[in-house]
């Protein structure tokens, strides 16, 4: 049956309070106490249980809390005193562990409790149950928690209601409810059972209510104002709580534990409700659902010839050899195996159920994506290529230049600075790299813009600068006419962010701001093409062979190469005007290697 979202799965609280209880008898406690003792107060204070002057007596004795609190499996009993309806009928109990042979199915769980304290009424209490368990990707198939493959979360029990009928019928017990949301709580106390904590009252009054952000875990919760003129005195015997329901999922596999919130989340109230009169929990045993457990790798067949199935503890079934789910489509009846092939952004493929793969190319101008920040405005093309317009702008990261375009306002004076907001922390780290950091925060300035040659093959040259210690006053928007400015120097490294700020007026940095770029990136050393480098991921990929072909094609000179900001990584402060040559080439495949950046970084501007 479907159930609520596993986010509604969350921590139950269910509250009943009391209106009249019997006062304690003298402290029998005092007499019993023998050998059990702690020197420590504090461990005592959090240990012990009972009223007030029995809490006094134990915490000067050292005496161990007694009270337990368990989930319990509930028997398939329709007709009996606390049957449920719904429920698995080929299920198998044994202590707290439910065992079923599929998922598809409802369980019931009661919460229950036994020693809370010699001479002490248990007036009010608060339990929930800790919903992290219930996961599928919680669940173990025989390798710990989590080796479960695809296996579905367990539920709350999802039943519509329009009244407490439909919830009688659906859960077989008086307590079940019709919640405000039309849906039967998943939840519930049947106060009709010899053995519920309280005893049968003369007045009675149960109010189902949801505490939603309340909850100290930030979820739903359910529970119950209850009036009674006596509560249960401790018998040594198990009494029952509350019962709550969780649908299974039909993918459910593994088992499953199903926690309490942690003992010092589990309130019972025993004096009062007001700590340290609080019965603290020696054991909360949990509740543990086993579901499709197998005995023999003949019932995990499954009849697809793509699988090879077997019986670990639980059926457990993997690809054929040979066959990649990723790469490749099988036939389940044949086992034959037909290439899946990546064809590109352009390009839609998949395989149907019978193992035919399917490759449909996308229309003429269909946007792609090619994951490099340096390529825009990218479609398909008739013959599937993702193409679009090459930008190495300020999205565009390379290793030793930052790129900006200056505002062009046509003011005669500005100046333009670049602060140094992080330097060279590459991440991963393979390899301690070199600290900069005592020049972050530090500013310099652009120099007057110049051509440097890019292609002597394709006859361009580019807008280049490099980094000075004082402000250079210059008419940069008549000069670069709108031109990108490819920025250089001792503190344009790998690894590092920039700031870009262009001051208008002759007197800077107390002119007008009329530019500001923040989070200017330079890529990781060596690394000047898509894919970069992953900041996020804990291995180092780049720089890699691919990179190096782009600095060898540089070198040539070839026309399809990068442009030279990209690729250019030779000296403490490269030289816009000098072409590439096999000291490039060296420097990438130094850095393929693992060598790291290897100059001495920004120099020391004066004061």
């Amino acid at each position: 049956m479907p159930g609520l979202a596993p986010s509604v799965l969350a921590a139950i609280g269910l509250f009943h309070t009391i209106a009249a209880f019997a006062p304690a008898a003298d402290n029998p406690i005092q007499k019993s106490i023998e050998t059990t003792k702690h020197n420590d107060p504090t461990n005592l204070q959090r240990l012990v249980t009972g009223p007030t002057e029995t809490l006094k007596t134990a915490i000067a004795a050292g005496l161990q809390p007694t009270a337990e609190l368990l989930l319990t499996p509930v028997a398939n009993t329709p007709t009996g005193p606390y049957g449920h309806a719904g429920y698995y009928s080929d299920a198998d109990i044994t202590g707290q562990r439910l065992t079923v042979p599929s998922g598809g199915g409802r369980t019931f769980w009661e919460a229950q409790l036994r020693n809370w304290g010699q001479e002490q009424n248990v007036r009010s209490y608060e339990v929930r149950v800790d919903p992290s368990g219930s996961l599928g990707n919680n669940a173990d198939c025989g390798a710990g928690p989590g080796s479960c493959v695809n296996a579905g979360d367990l539920t709350n029990a999802n039943q519509l209601c329009t009244n407490l009928g439909d919830c009688f019928t659906e859960f077989g017990a008086a307590g079940a409810t019709c919640g405000i949301s039309g849906i039967c709580d998943f939840a519930f106390i049947t106060p009709t059972r010899d053995d519920w904590i309280f005893k049968a009252p003369d007045i009675f009054e149960n109010v189902l209510f949801g505490c939603g952000v309340t909850d100290p875990l930030g979820a739903n919760c359910f529970g119950a104002l209850t009036q009674l003129l006596e509560s249960r005195v401790d018998d040594g015997n198990l009494h029952y709580l509350a019962t709550y329901v969780f649908d299974v999922p039909p993918n459910a596999k593994g088992l499953y534990a199903l926690p309490w919130v942690e003992p010092n989340l589990v309130t019972l109230l025993g004096d009062g409700g007001s700590p340290p009169n609080d019965i603290l929990i020696a054991a909360a045993v949990p509740g543990e659902l086993d579901v499709a457990r197998c005995q023999s790798a003949e019932e995990c067949n499954d009849n697809n010839a793509c699988t090879t199935d077997s019986c670990e503890t639980y059926c457990r079934s993997d690809p054929i050899p040979l066959w990649n789910p990723m790469t490749m489509c099988c036939n389940p009846l044949t086992g034959d195996i037909q290439d899946l092939p990546d064809l590109g952004p352009c390009f839609e493929t998949y395989c149907t159920e019978d193992g035919t793969a399917i490759i449909n190319q996308f229309p003429t101008g269909e946007p792609c994506e090619l994951n490099d920040p340096c390529i825009v405005d990218t479609t398909c093309n008739e013959t599937g290529e993702c193409i679009g317009t090459l930008d190495i702008g300020s999205t565009c990261p390379k290793p030793r230049y930052i790129t900006v375009t200056p505002e062009n306002t046509f003011e005669e004076l500005s100046a333009i600075q670049v602060t140094l907001v992080s330097l060279h922390h590459p991440t991963p780290e393979s390899i301690p790299a070199l600290d900069f950091s005592q020049f972050e925060g530090q500013h310099r300035w652009v120099s007057e813009p110049f051509d440097c040659p890019n292609s002597i093959a394709r006859k361009t040259s580019l807008k280049c600068a490099t980094l000075t210690c004082s402000p250079v006053v210059f008419d940069f928007s008549s000069t670069l006419q709108g031109q990108p400015l490819h920025i250089t120097g001792d503190a344009i490294i790998p690894s590092s962010v920039y700031q870009v700020t262009q001051f208008f007026g002759p007197n800077p940095p107390d002119d007008g701001i009329v530019l500001e770029v923040s989070g200017i990136k330079t890529s990781r050393w060596g690394d000047v093409a898509a894919p970069f480098q992953d900041p996020l991921a804990t291995t180092r990929s780049q720089p890699n062979v691919i990179d190096l072909t782009f600095v060898i094609d540089k070198a040539k000179d070839l026309y399809q190469a990068l442009d030279k900001p990209r690729v250019q990584l030779r000296r403490n402060s490269p030289d816009p005007r000098r072409p590439l040559d096999i000291a490039d080439i060296g420097l990438v495949s130094d850095a393929i290697n693992g060598v790291p950046y290897p100059y001495g970084g920004p120099s020391t501007c004066p004061p």
